[in-house]
């Protein structure tokens, strides 16, 4: 009789959910060490992602803004549900906001009326006079008023008198000489009030006592009717009258108000400033009469440019590179700014700000930030170590897409908001991204509109992908022998299977099959003690992923 031999001690293992991407040392259970072009979507299944479509190619892409149909910058034009609007836009990247119907453009500072395309032009207006100007002083009404330039010796009651040491109009009552109140001039010159209306703030320049901001109580094609006072009767000299739109370095819509900032020099002249136009008129920006309609403005103390603005949570938020100041907004005009010191957007991402699920996410000095209006958290520790530039983002549904730039390299990386979940697809060579409905738009820097996930548009072909799974065995401290390796898979298409032992070594070969449909297989592994391995997977069309089990066998302690 022969003594029997003790059998091998087995164990196995099976991994059942995908938690996308974890390039740490040590990934959570079932996290790739590296992937491409495979998504959560369907977790806890790891699936290819979806085929893109091709919906316009564009000559000269200048940015993308949803409404109620996508609209795009191409050159000079903004196109709204494919019609172009000529807006004589000049070339590059386009700030694109949304008020109301309307679709404004910065640093342009043009504007489209999405309801109306006949109803489009520039934020701004001014005027410079050709001819002789005349002034006329009068009340509220337009009506002239009768008055005298000399201080009379035996004034009647009401008489007007000019004090031109002001000037000051003046009335006389039982209480002697007292300023009139609501005095206007009337200016009058050919084509002067052409394009400006009632309500507009305008600067007036080379208008002697006229110079400065006023508010336009009336306008017509040949008159402006301004508060103010005159001791001018006519004028030849040219003089100029603007609605001027300050600039800004970003813009964001709250409240049917834009809001805006600049850091920098304007006009020869240090500016760091936190701006909003007029309530409902994104046209006038130096609106300030005591109402709680005004435009509005506040000097800055904070150091360092700004990187970027957007509205969360019904307040507009403007980032520095080391803070958040976030306006207040008041009902009566008396807006508040509240500055946080935490990580802000960094320098050149101010396109990564987007929002979902309570957050406003974007991307910071030290990585991706989640802001929930308390404090920024850092959501991208699964990304390990890198140095991430140059973001580009948007939301569809609960899924973050930014697009990034690291090193030379660009990633589009995919943030599940809900489950924490990090995924990666090929970047396309994105350069704006938007929602507009239930698709997500890419517009590229070789000007193709990209439909995200080919909802429309020229579909692709199929999808290459690949996966690399974190270091298997390591939760086991004894040497092992790797017995079988099964997956269980749907494939339309072609799988290449490799592995690795031991972080070392070249990648060994381990099966290669075509289109299975939904069952499980087998790749033939060299038994070979180790410590660890990993697997790796690439192929093209359809795939899901369902488990993936490995049978262990016990090894000696001899290396």
């Amino acid at each position: 009789m022969l003594p029997s031999a003790a059998p091998v001690p087995a164990l196995r293992q099976t991994t059942d959910a995908f938690p996308g991407l974890d390039c740490r040392p040590r990934p959570v259970a079932g996290a790739c060490a590296a992937l491409k072009n495979l998504v959560g979507g369907e977790y806890p299944v790891l699936s290819s992602r979806p085929g893109r479509g091709t919906v316009a190619t564009l000559r000269d892409p200048g940015g993308l803004l949803a409404k109620d149909a996508l609209c795009y910058v191409d050159g000079g034009s903004l196109y709204v549900n494919g019609y172009a609007v000529d807006l004589g836009l000049t070339s590059g990247a386009k700030q694109l906001l949304s008020m109301g119907a309307y679709a404004i453009v910065f640093p342009d500072k043009k504007y489209v009326n999405t309801a109306d395309l006949s109803d489009f032009g520039p934020l701004e207006a001014s005027v410079t006079t050709a001819s002789a100007v005349t002034f006329a002083l009068s009340d509220r009404s337009g009506s002239a008023l009768s008055y005298v330039s000399a201080e009379p010796a035996d004034p009647a009651e009401g008489d007007l008198w000019l004090d031109a040491s002001g000037p000051v109009l003046r009335r006389w009552t039982d209480s002697g000489w007292t300023e009139e109140p609501d005095v206007h001039v009337r200016v009058g010159c050919a084509g002067i009030g052409a394009p400006f209306s009632a309500g507009d703030g305008v600067t007036f320049r080379d208008a002697g006592d006229l110079n400065g901001l006023h508010v336009v109580t009336e306008a017509g094609t040949d008159y402006l009717l301004v508060p103010g006072v005159t001791a001018a009767q006519r004028q030849t000299a040219a003089l100029t009258v603007a609605r001027e739109v300050p600039d800004l370095d970003f813009v964001c819509e709250c409240g049917n108000r834009l809001w805006g900032c600049r850091y920098g020099i304007s006009d020869g002249t240090p500016v760091n400033e936190l701006y909003a136009c007029k309530l409902g008129d994104f046209r006038n920006w130096n609106c300030f009469q005591g109402l709680a309609t005004d435009a509005w403005r506040a000097s800055r103390g904070a150091d360092g440019p700004f990187t970027g603005a957007c509205a969360f949570q019904g307040s507009p938020i403007f980032f520095r590179e080391t803070c958040l100041e976030r306006v207040y907004p008041d009902a009566a005009g008396a807006h508040q700014v509240a500055v946080t010191q935490a990580p802000g957007v960094r320098s050149g991402c101010a396109a990564s700000l987007a929002s979902a699920n309570g957050s406003l996410y974007y991307l910071a000095p030290g990585g991706v930030a989640a802001y929930d209006g308390a404090l920024p958290r850092f959501v991208s520790k699964r990304l390990g170590t890198c140095h991430l530039s140059g973001g580009i983002g948007a939301v569809l549904g609960s899924e973050y897409y930014l697009s990034v730039r690291d090193g030379t390299a660009r990633r589009l990386l995919v943030y599940d908001t809900e489950r924490g979940d990090w995924y990666e697809q090929d970047d396309p060579g994105l350069t704006a991204l938007c929602t507009c409905g239930w698709e997500l738009y890419g517009l590229c820097a070789d000007g193709r509109l990209l439909s995200m996930t080919g909802a429309e548009g020229e579909p692709e072909g199929p999808v290459s992908w690949s996966l690399e799974t974190g270091d298997l065995g390591l939760d086991s401290p004894v040497n092992k022998q790797i017995a079988r390796l099964r997956l269980r898979l749907l494939l339309g298409g072609s799988l290449t299977a490799a592995v690795r032992c031991d972080s070392r070594g070249d990648w060994v070969p381990a099966g290669r099959v075509e289109s299975l449909g939904l069952r499980s297989m087998t790749l033939p592994i060299l038994p070979r003690r180790c410590d660890h391995l990993r697997l790796r997977l690439t192929g093209t069309g359809s795939f899901r992923l369902y488990s993936l089990s490995r049978l262990l066998t016990e090894g000696s302690d001899e290396p």
